[in-house]
C-alpha cells in the first residue's frame, strides 16, 4: 500500500491564530521536508508522483537529476515551516531528486507559521532573524531558537568592531566550525539526540561562561581548548545529584582540563 507524503491542509490546526514570518532564503535539512501544500494525495513519501509515469514526467525527472549531478545545485524551493517541519509550496520534484541523491541540505525560501500565543517560538524566530540579518549566516540550525541570541552575543564579543557579515564569517570559520567538528567526534551527539550540533555548542559555551566564568573561556581557542571544554562539560554532567561532589568548584575542574588539553594539543616552538 502506497504511503503518501503529508498534506499541509490536514496537519494545519485551523482553530488557532498564527503569525506568518517571511524567513527568506535559508539552508534547510532535506529530512525535515515532510509534506506538500498543493499536491496532496499525489506524492509518495519520497515526493515521487504515484500515478504519473509518462514520458514527459520521466524526462523532467532525468533532467533534474542530471543537472544536480553536473552542477551540484538546485534552484531554491518554496516551503512553509510549521511545527519544525517543512511543507513544499513549489519544488516537489526538486525535493524528490534531493532525497534520491542523498542530499543533506537544500536552499529554500521559507514562510514560517507560528502560533500567536506561543511567545517562546515567536521570540526565538525574532532572535534567529536578527542573528541572520547581522551576521549573514543562514545555515546554522538550532532546535532551540533562543540560542541565536546567545550566538549573536558571542559573534559580537569574538569579533569586536566587526559586528557585520564579515565578523560573522570570521567567527563561523575560525571558531564555530572547528568546535562543531570536535563535538561530532565526541559522545555528545549520542547523548543529546534531540539537539542539533549547534544546540550542543550553545550548551557547552553557556555552561562554560555561566558556571565557570567569562574569563575562563580561552580567547582565540584552538581544537585542544575546545576538547578541554567538552571534557569539563561532560564531567560536570556526570556528577551525582544531591551529593557533595556537586559543590566542588567548577572553575578548579575547568582549569585542570584546560591544562591537560593545552599540553595535549601544544607543539614545540
Amino acid at each position: 500500500m502506497t504511503k503518501y507524503t503529508k498534506c499541509f491542509d490536514d496537519e494545519f490546526d485551523k482553530t488557532r491564530s498564527y503569525s506568518v514570518l517571511d524567513a527568506g532564503l535559508r539552508v534547510i535539512k532535506v529530512k525535515k521536508i515532510t509534506g506538500t501544500v498543493d499536491k496532496c494525495g499525489e506524492l509518495d513519501r519520497k515526493f515521487r508522483y504515484v500515478k504519473r509515469h509518462d514520458v514527459a514526467e520521466r524526462s523532467r525527472w532525468n533532467q533534474l537529476i542530471q543537472a544536480a549531478e553536473r552542477f551540484h545545485y538546485f534552484p531554491a524551493i518554496d516551503v512553509i515551516q510549521y511545527k519544525s517541519e517543512y511543507y513544499v509550496i513549489d519544488g516537489n520534484r526538486r525535493t524528490s531528486a534531493a532525497i534520491t541523491l542523498g542530499m543533506e541540505f537544500i536552499d529554500a525560501n521559507v514562510k514560517e507559521y507560528i502560533h500567536k500565543e506561543d511567545s517562546g517560538s515567536l521570540t526565538g524566530a525574532i532572535y534567529r532573524r536578527r542573528f541572520e540579518g547581522v551576521t549573514g549566516l543562514k545555515n546554522i540550525d538550532l532546535s532551540i531558537e533562543a540560542g541565536y541570541k546567545y550566538l549573536l552575543e558571542e559573534v559580537s564579543s569574538s569579533t569586536p568592531g566587526e559586528n557585520s557579515p564579515r565578523g560573522g564569517k570570521k567567527w563561523y570559520t575560525q571558531q564555530f566550525l572547528p568546535a562543531c567538528s570536535e563535538i561530532k567526534r565526541s559522545r555528545l551527539p549520542g547523548l543529546y539526540r534531540d539537539l542539533s550540533i549547534g544546540d550542543i555548542y550553545v550548551l557547552i559555551m553557556r555552561f562554560y561562561k555561566d558556571i565557570m566564568g567569562e574569563d575562563q573561556v580561552p580567547a582565540g581557542r584552538g581544537n585542544a581548548d575546545f576538547q578541554a571544554m567538552i571534557s569539563s562539560f561532560m564531567f560536570a554532567h556526570k556528577l551525582p545529584r544531591r551529593r557533595m561532589y556537586r559543590l566542588f568548584p567548577f572553575r578548579v575542574i575547568g582549569s585542570v582540563f584546560y591544562r591537560q588539553g593545552g599540553k595535549k594539543g601544544s607543539t614545540p616552538a
